[in-house]
């Protein structure tokens, strides 16, 4: 079983990233922490820009309090240049086969790191960002094998594509990040509902702030007060449902 979580903090100066294929020959980044002995791991689903540096840079922040971080690749090696190139890539593949494709993706990389010397199977968490955070929640409806489900400003087009209409589907604890946001399309009632979920621990909190602020190098404002506090719940939140070495 494994959680799944969404941010952590930034650059630090150990051992970076290093490119993996796993599973049916998907390329992704793996970063270790320095600790040795067996960790929980985190499987982090990067934002429309694929995993590029910001992404890595919160990947690190994981590896740096003690998990083992994989980052798949889930464009394929494609980077759009914009939200909307990266929309109309995303909708190019048929959707029934890209949630196929998706699935299969993060099953391989949950057994991949299951099986992997130095990863506590039992304690596997899975992080989404825009884009990756409606994965992810699909993912925690799926019941792939992941304990809980943190999603970080889901994007509200693919969440009506993929069927989410509610965080209690996911059967599992759900930590969202909200940012505030000129788009009436904002799915803030889809989430401020959790408060009335069965679930032992779904949380949602939202910040007044851009959707863009809380990733440092990203293309819109950051606001390193609100990054931080959500960092802080995140870990908060892994320490209730996982046991970690921090």
């Amino acid at each position: 079983m494994a959680a799944v979580v969404l941010l952590m903090t930034g650059v630090s100066a150990m051992a970076g990233p290093t490119e993996v294929r796993f599973g049916h020959g998907d390329n992704g980044y793996m970063l270790l922490p320095e600790m040795p002995g067996r960790a929980p791991a985190v499987v982090l689903l990067h934002d429309w820009r694929g995993p590029t540096a910001p992404m890595l840079e919160e990947a690190q922040g994981f590896a740096d309090r003690g998990y083992v971080v994989l980052v798949p690749d889930l464009f394929e090696g494609k980077r759009p240049a914009t939200p909307a190139a990266a929309q109309a890539m995303i909708m190019h593949e048929g959707l029934d086969a890209k949630r196929l494709r998706l699935s299969r993706v993060l099953s391989d990389a949950l057994t991949y790191l299951s099986v992997r010397p130095g990863v506590d199977a039992g304690n596997i968490a899975l992080v989404g960002y825009d884009y990756g955070a409606a994965v992810a929640l699909k993912a925690g409806q799926e019941g792939l094998g992941f304990d809980a489900v943190v999603a970080y400003d889901p994007s509200p087009e693919l969440l009506e594509k993929a069927g989410i209409t509610s965080l209690d589907q996911s059967g599992v604890p759900v930590l969202a990040h909200i940012s505030s946001k000129e788009d009436t399309a904002q799915p803030v009632g889809l989430f401020s509902a959790a408060s009335e979920t069965p679930q032992p621990d779904t949380k949602v909190y939202q910040y007044p702030t851009r959707q863009a602020a809380f990733l440092s190098g990203d293309t819109g404002p950051y606001d390193a007060a609100y990054a931080d506090l959500a960092r802080q719940r995140t870990l908060e939140f892994l320490g209730r449902n996982m046991q970690t070495q921090q």
